[in-house]
Order: structure tokens, then sequence, then C-alpha cells
């Protein structure tokens, strides 16, 4: 399920989710959160852990230009093999102490009103094209971002600029990209966004040996608000904890941002045994990320994230950091809940992310209960769309309020 905007309307959070489900009931079930900020309860988590690396590398779009074009070659599809194996199931019920906001399906009814004209006024297509193909990896991971005048699209080996009419401008691997820091990586689960508080491209991947045992984020950060040209390219150890080596990688990432830094979390697996350990949040400070010199960059890590209410219990997810459109003193963090039925979202504040006593608290707030979803319909077949688990998989601030969605089963 895509993100969609929704009128800023104060509103109660009942009311928000009932208006998401009427929306959106002829696509999918899907809740809609609506907070507003400020909260003092306590969490459970491991941390801060500082470490830093000693730099990075300059890479740019104009040495690929006399090579050959990118382009992945057909073949077998690769299909990931942790999904199904090394999935954490959810918790039972039982240990879930935070009540639901609204029963089961109380927010599911249908707006006849806004059905109505939902189909008598379609959105405006500006611009229509083919992107970036699959290639052979399953899931694909398919990300874009946009900017001022380009736009960016990534799936699970390559990633391509184009300009605002769909021109494709540039593509590479991954791999390729990241060659010169880290040759052979194998990179995989692309993240990428468009910063506008300092107009650059940040694109991250993950990587993982379990051979040699390391596991890296690879991070590339673009020298302005043009994506072609110059970035600077980072391999930070992700199986390190600060500088504690915790033998794992993570898995599934994702970023957010706000005026101060540049946020990774990840599901963290084990590099020796395969499985689920723990969710990992990264604090990369901007003015070093930034910097367009290639030089150290620090970094500050939490991890081991807990139910607030029930700190036996290992969230998954995994945290995601709110993108920040405004500037703000706080950093929001939020994650599902961990249980079959879900009936709260966790909300985590951060201060001082640059400091060196980083502050998070957290607590759950409650929501209307629901399930996971169903793998969805589609036109043309009997073949159904992996709908992917139930997870936020986005969330955003902006005056003083957080944003997020999740697809849940209807009915």
């Amino acid at each position: 399920m895509k993100d969609r905007a929704i009128a800023r309307t104060p509103v109660t959070l009942s009311a928000i989710i009932m208006r998401f489900a009427a929306r959106f009931l002829m696509l999918c079930i899907g809740t809609m959160l609506y907070v507003q900020t400020g909260f003092s309860q306590g969490g459970t988590f491991s941390g801060p852990a500082f470490g830093s690396v000693t730099g990075g590398v300059l890479v740019s779009t104009e040495s690929f230009q006399n090579a050959p074009a990118v382009i992945e070659p057909e073949g077998k599809k690769i299909h990931n093999p942790f999904w199904e194996k090394y999935n954490p199931s959810y918790y039972d019920d039982i240990l879930n102490i935070t009540p639901a906001s609204a029963p089961l399906n109380s927010n599911e009814f249908a707006d006849n009103v806004f059905l109505k004209n939902a189909t008598s006024q379609p959105p405006t297509i500006l611009a229509s094209f083919e992107s970036i193909p699959q290639g052979n990896s399953i899931p694909p991971d398919p990300i874009m971002a946009v900017g001022p005048d380009h736009i960016i699209a990534c799936v699970n080996t390559s990633f391509e600029i184009y300009d605002k009419s769909g021109n494709s401008l540039f593509r590479s691997t991954a791999d390729a990209w990241y060659s010169n820091i880290l040759p052979g990586a194998g990179a995989f689960d692309p993240v990428i966004f468009y910063d506008h508080f300092e107009e650059r491209w940040v694109m991250l991947w993950d990587n993982f040996n379990d051979t040699n045992l390391t596991a890296f984020y690879l991070v590339s950060v673009s020298d302005d608000a043009n994506p072609l040209g110059e970035w600077y390219s980072y391999a930070l150890p992700a199986n390190l904890n600060g500088t504690n080596n915790a033998f794992n990688w993570g898995d599934y990432p994702k970023m957010g941002f706000d005026d101060k830094a540049v946020y990774i979390s990840g599901r963290m697996f084990s590099l020796t045994g395969g499985g689920f350990n723990y969710c990992k949040v990264r604090i990369l400070p901007k003015p070093q990320l930034y910097a367009n010199t290639g030089g150290p960059v620090d970094y500050t890590d939490f991890w081991n994230f807990r139910d607030p209410s029930n700190p036996s219990v290992i969230v998954d997810g995994p945290p995601i950091a709110a993108s920040h459109m405004d500037s703000s003193n706080t950093t929001y963090i939020v994650v599902d809940s961990p249980y079959n039925t879900s009936t709260f979202i966790s909300v985590w504040e951060l201060t001082d992310p640059l400091g060196t006593s980083p502050t998070l608290i957290g607590q759950n707030v409650s929501t209307t209960s629901s399930l996971g979803p169903p793998d969805a319909v589609q036109q043309g077949g009997n073949q159904r769309i992996d709908s992917g688990r139930r997870a936020y998989r986005n969330a955003f601030y902006q005056d003083g309020f957080l944003w997020a969605a999740t697809a849940v089963a209807g009915g």
C-alpha cells in the first residue's frame, strides 16, 4: 500500500482512522495514524553507543559515462530466503497489555459522498513512463524519491535517474556504484530520499557477508540537488553497536531525516545463526555526512527496542524515524505493535540526537484493533500480490503532527 495524504483538520484519532478506511475501502483496508506529539512515558532499549568511520570515497556519475550501459541481464529470479525462513512470528495477544481504542473493523464504512467525488474528480496525470525493470530479485523492493528536477528509482540491484519527463539520464547497478569502497558488495534493499533542508539526495543499501561475518550500511550522499555528478559513499559497519561487534546484519532498512541528522533503522539478523535478534536505529550527523569532503563520520546506535508497556517483548518493524518536513527540537520514531492483533503504535521521542547523551522516551498510542493484511487481489488473473505483512513503512512529521499508514485486514 502507498501512503496517501489526508487534509490536516484536527480531529480525534478514531475519527481519522474511520475517515481513512472510508477513503480507501475500494483499494484495500488500512489504518492511518494521526498523532499530536508530546508525551513523557519511558520505554526500553539498549544504547546509546558511539562509533565512527574514518572516511568515505568520491564517486561520480560522470565516471560511468564511457562505460557500457549497465543493464542487469534477465535470468532466474533469486528469492529472498530469509523472509519465510527467519521472519519472527507475532507475539500471542495474551502478552499485550495495551488496550485498543476501538474493536476490530469498527473503522470500516463506506463514505458515499467521498466515493462519488473520487469518481468524478480523478487525479491529473502530469507524466507517465515505464521505470527501471524489476531485475532478478524477488521481492524487487522498488522505491523512489523526487527532487526539484529529478526522480531516482531503485530496485533490489540497480538504480536509475530520470528527469521529470521520464527521460533516463543515468543507470547503474549498486555493486558497480560501490565497487570503489566495497568490491563485490552484493548490495540489496535500497532506500532513497531527497532532503529538502539541505538539497541533497541520500541513498542506502544493505550488505552482509556470512563468511567474513561482516555487514555494512552502504550510504551515498549527493553533493547538491542535482544527482548527476559527484556523490560521496560510506561503508558503515552494521554489525557493530557503537564499536562492539554484535555479529548481525540489517535487513529491510528504513531511513528518515530532520534538520540535524539522517536516521537509519533495520531488523537485525544473526550472521552466525540466521535468526532475528532485534531492531536498531543509527544516527548520522548531517554536518559530517554532507561535508563534501569524504571525511570522518561519527554515528550513534540504539538497539534492542522493546514494547514500552511490556519490556519482555521485542518489537519488530523496524522502527522508522519520521521524515521531518519542518524543523523540530525532537525526532519521532514509530513502530507497529508486535502482537497478532495490533492495538497500538509505539512512538519514541528522541532529543539531543547529536549530543553526548541523546535521550529516548516512548509510549504506546492506542489504535483501532487490526489484523495483518491478506495477499491483495489484482486484475488479469488469480495471482495475488504479496502484501508484505502489517508494518508501518513511512512516517512524516509536520507542524506538531505525525503521519503514518499501514495495510491491515478488512472484515
